[in-house]
């Protein structure tokens, strides 16, 4: 009977090559991957520093820039043109607002007609009826004075305990050279719940929660970024200055 011819075995030599081959290959489709990797992680990179490299706890929010923009019968002080807009959303009782209320003036001067603050109303529902009634008033002494008036009562209201009533109100109206009787009638018709209201809609939309909110706008690049609560003038400052600058 012929024998069985055995397979021939493979030799050590061989398969140390296969072994040594099969690194090469492994270590080449490593090479030739990582830029495509690096490459993405640095995309995302980029993009977690271009939404923070404004400053710290600044939020790029430009997807609300149009919601935002200033409007022909806005509240603002300041250049209505201006390149870089600043809307704060505001309570009148709320006393994070009343820490700050002293920005809008500082800001106009630093700045002169390079910035534009915009004043829109967001009565918080633990501040009624106080707060309601105080945007109301602001409203009624724009009515009379436009935003002379405006910050006039703005500045009384902050300036003060809060939690005023009807009658202090009107006394503060006659400081500040209003016809009293007029702003009455203003404040007890309640003229402007309906603007105010549409400013309550709106903070809804862009995501204003809280008082103070602030929207610092930039007109050249069609950018928005969020400021939510109380902060250090300083900070405030330098975060303007980068987007005007």
């Amino acid at each position: 009977m012929p024998k069985k011819q055995r397979k021939p075995q493979r030799s050590i030599e061989f398969v140390v090559f296969s072994a040594i081959l099969a690194a090469i290959l492994l270590l080449y489709a490593v090479i030739i991957g990582a830029p495509a990797n690096n490459k993405a992680a640095n995309n995302q990179t980029s993009e977690a520093q271009t939404k923070t490299q404004l400053a710290p706890g600044v939020e790029d929010v430009s997807e609300h820039y149009q919601r935002l923009m200033i409007r022909d019968d806005d509240r603002y002080l300041g250049n209505k043109d201006a390149d870089v807009v600043i809307v704060e959303f505001l309570d009148f009782e709320c006393p994070f607002c009343k820490r700050i209320h002293t920005f809008p003036r500082k800001i106009q001067k630093e700045f002169k007609d390079k910035v534009v603050w915009v004043f829109r109303h967001l009565p918080l529902p633990f501040h009624e009826p106080y707060a309601t009634r105080e945007a109301l008033a602001v409203e009624c002494a724009y009515e009379q004075q436009q935003i002379d008036g405006y910050m006039k009562m703005h500045d009384k209201i902050f300036g003060g305990e809060g939690k005023y009533s009807e009658e202090k109100l009107v006394s503060f109206a006659e400081e500040i050279g209003l016809d009293k009787e007029k702003f009455r009638t203003c404040l007890t018709e309640e003229r402007y719940k309906k603007r105010i209201e549409r400013d309550l809609k709106q903070a809804q939309t862009v995501g204003a929660q809280g008082t103070p909110t602030i929207f610092i706008l930039d007109r050249k690049n069609q950018k928005a970024y969020g400021i939510f609560g109380a902060i250090p003038y300083e900070d405030f400052r330098d975060i303007v200055k980068k987007v005007v600058e």
